[in-house]
């Protein structure tokens, strides 16, 4: 049985443009059970090519002493490149309480230490507009793309 991918690979014209919302959403319930099914298969593959890999990367980082960064090693002949990104997070609780303590021996925190302002988007909805308009310029808006969602009714 041909997949709905190969049929429609068949073409370059996009062949849903003329139908009607009831079969554009049969059409994607069929596709999703599609993907869902190869994205099962792709997470299988995924996690023996991890299961592969991981012993010689763990080996490497070890003999490195490096837990973070970027590391090469070679399994079975190809060559695998191992990342691992390092975010650091900060206990403002504690970090205030070591600032207090830096100030009190004459040393200035921010010498260290990075302040970080901002105002919750409950904080602002509760400002009045003369105060929003003197914070507006400093603030930004980004939006998502809108995401729809669609319920067939019978009619």
């Amino acid at each position: 049985m041909q997949s709905l991918m190969e049929r429609n690979n068949q073409s370059d014209e996009n062949p849903y443009l003329g139908m009607r919302l009831p079969q554009l959403l049969d059409a994607k319930r069929r596709v999703e059970v599609e993907l869902s099914a190869v994205k099962t298969i792709a997470t299988q593959i995924e996690l023996a090519v991890q299961d592969r890999v991981a012993p010689a990367i763990g080996e490497a980082r070890n003999l490195m002493q490096k837990e973070s960064g970027t590391i090469a090693v070679v399994v079975d002949g190809v060559e695998v490149k191992s990342v691992v990104s390092e975010t650091v997070s900060w206990d403002t609780a504690i970090l205030d309480e070591v600032c207090g303590e830096l100030e009190l021996e004459g040393k200035n925190p921010a010498d260290w230490v990075d302040y970080k302002l901002s105002i919750s988007a409950a904080k602002y909805k509760k400002l009045s507009k003369d105060m929003r308009r003197a914070f507006d310029k400093a603030r930004t808006t980004k939006y998502s793309a809108p995401k729809n969602t669609m319920t067939e009714v019978d009619q």
